[in-house]
């Protein structure tokens, strides 16, 4: 009875997040994207990091793909909502995008709750046309260090946040992909 409960709890919310942010799916962008590097490293929990390239004519824009957002405030988030994505743009080539990790990198060793801004796009399938503030936060619990990436919206916040051991990680794959794809670097 319970997990029947909680499929339905699920789907509600579910379905208010999808309504509540209606996005139009370009399918075009959703064709045109394609993973470069990715890592999973908790399946149960959804924890699935990746870079994705949107390529359009000739020219590709490289994006960190940071999953799902958790609904709530600074303390407490939700993870009730499956369907969105948050992307944040790295550069226009593996040399800018390793680049901008790298700066996220040091951003972690920053004093915990320095925070920065960048632009961030939440949407279906792939980075829309609708472009978002998106604050990122040097956090510190307990014994490790990550950065919350985190949307302000009509009094919540929509945040999710990677550590640094993930940051690393995914460098290490990004440089790799560039050194196997010499004619996209």
């Amino acid at each position: 009875m319970k997990l029947l409960e909680r499929v339905s709890l699920l789907l509600i919310f579910a379905t208010f997040a999808a309504t509540s942010t209606a996005q139009e799916v370009n399918l075009k962008d959703l064709l045109q994207l394609r993973e470069i590097v990715s890592i999973e490293e908790d399946v149960e929990q959804n924890v699935h990091f990746e870079i994705v390239a949107l390529d359009s004519d000739s020219t590709s824009q490289y994006f960190l793909s940071l999953g799902h957002l958790g609904v709530g405030n600074n303390i407490i988030q939700f993870h009730v909502d499956p369907i969105f994505t948050l992307y944040i743009k790295l550069g226009n080539t593996l040399a800018e995008s390793i680049e901008r990790i790298e700066e996220l990198i040091e951003q972690i060793k920053a004093e915990p709750g320095t925070a920065t801004e960048t632009t961030g796009y939440i949407s279906l399938g792939a980075p829309n046309e609708h472009p978002e503030t998106v604050t990122i936060t040097t956090r510190k619990p307990l014994l490790s260090r990550h950065l919350q990436f985190s949307v302000q919206r009509d009094g919540y916040i929509r945040a999710t946040d990677i550590r640094t051991s993930q940051l690393k990680s995914l460098r290490t794959s990004l440089k790799l992909y560039k050194k196997l794809h010499k004619k996209e670097a």
